[in-house]
């Protein structure tokens, strides 16, 4: 196989990554907005009790942080203070995003190695109101994980392919 197949093959893996947890955020969002305007419109309209949305709509919000984590860190989006560090000079800001990369690498794998642990131990337990396993919803912690650890490597050798905010908001050297 050439270096040229390779290099394409691996490209429209982590196109289709990124566009697959792009939409899963997505998806976690407009989960988390109906069920949320469901409870609202139920209780406040129509007087009518809501079982388990406000269950939904947290585990919804919960799955959106964990797999937007990963979309904002790759196409660096993720809200931060710049002042300080826009003043420095060039090599303290390689030297400070090299330590911040060893930072973010070390709690992707962390969340991977207890999130999984917290996963295996307490997943056959019951939600509350909604009555599914905990699995569905601490699985998101070792996912969550590698996906942040996948985008941090990648992120190294391929582009970001969307933005969260615009992609007038991408860095010139992220588009």
């Amino acid at each position: 196989m050439s270096l040229r197949r390779l290099t394409w093959t691996f490209e429209s893996i982590d196109r289709a990554i990124q566009l697959a947890t792009g939409l899963a955020v997505a998806f976690s969002l407009l989960v988390m907005f109906a069920s949320v305007a469901y409870l609202v419109a139920g209780r406040y309209l129509f007087g009518l009790p809501v079982f388990g949305g406000e269950e939904l709509a947290r585990y919804a919000m919960i799955y959106m942080a964990f797999l937007g984590a990963s979309t904002a860190l790759r196409s660096d989006q993720h809200p931060r203070l710049s002042v300080l560090y826009d003043m420095m000079p060039a090599m303290a800001k390689a030297v400070i995003r090299l330590g911040i990369q060893v930072a973010l690498i070390l709690v992707a794998l962390l969340l991977i190695r207890y999130g999984y642990e917290f996963f295996d131990f307490d997943g056959i337990m019951r939600t509350p109101a909604l009555r599914i396993r905990y699995y569905w919803i601490f699985a998101i912690v070792p996912i969550g994980g590698l996906l942040l650890l996948y985008h941090i490597v990648a992120g190294r050798f391929f582009p970001a392919r969307f933005s969260i905010i615009g992609n007038d908001d991408l860095p010139s050297e992220k588009r």
